[in-house]
């Protein structure tokens, strides 16, 4: 059985606000070494991101699904450039990487603040893309993405991970609403503090 391969991408860029994106990743593995087929799920990282990374880091891992944590905004997703401050990568030119990369690529996770319309782009492309509709908080990224991933860990389909994931968030009363479209998520949770 080949194991998917989750590529955890993050970025949290000098000249803005400091994303716990380490304990984000921390948080997965955690999870899913101490789930159901822990050897089923292979996660790979790839810190402080840069836009010519991108491309390279796809092809390199072929990921079964993409997970950026970080910064966002409505224009698109933040990564570093080589100083380390923020550099925009905008939504159509992820859809269009994902376009042309999307072979094994059946899930991509937007766990960054209103990555909504980044999340419908490439739902476009991808089976299933989520992605934030307002703000989301440190505490409600890890919470959300550890449980998302234990539910894969422990054999549940996507979906089934998905609502594992908001279920968290409501048990520790991080989530305020949840709505969907037809390939994607997107959730209202509070600002960080």
């Amino acid at each position: 059985m080949t194991a998917i391969r989750i590529l955890f991408l993050s970025a949290s860029p000098d000249d803005r606000a400091y994303l716990q994106v380490d304990r984000e990743a921390r948080a997965i593995a955690q999870r899913v070494r101490s789930s159901e087929y822990p050897d089923a799920i292979e996660v790979i990282t790839k810190p402080a991101l840069r836009p010519s990374d991108l491309q390279e880091a796809l092809l390199r891992h072929t990921p079964h699904i993409v997970h950026f944590s970080g910064h966002g905004q409505s224009e698109g997703i933040l990564l570093e450039d080589s100083n380390g401050q923020a550099r925009v990568v905008p939504g159509p030119a992820l859809a269009h990487m994902f376009r042309n990369l999307k072979d094994n690529i059946q899930v991509v996770v937007f766990n960054a603040c209103f990555s909504q319309e980044q999340a419908r782009e490439v739902a476009d492309y991808i089976d299933v893309a989520v992605g934030m509709g307002e703000a989301i908080g440190d505490s409600a990224a890890i919470a959300f993405s550890s449980a998302f991933y234990m539910g894969l860990g422990y054999g549940r389909s996507v979906q089934s991970a998905f609502d594992i994931g908001v279920a968290e968030l409501m048990i520790e009363g991080l989530v305020t609403t949840i709505s969907l479209c037809s390939s994607c998520a997107m959730a209202s949770m509070p600002t960080r503090s």
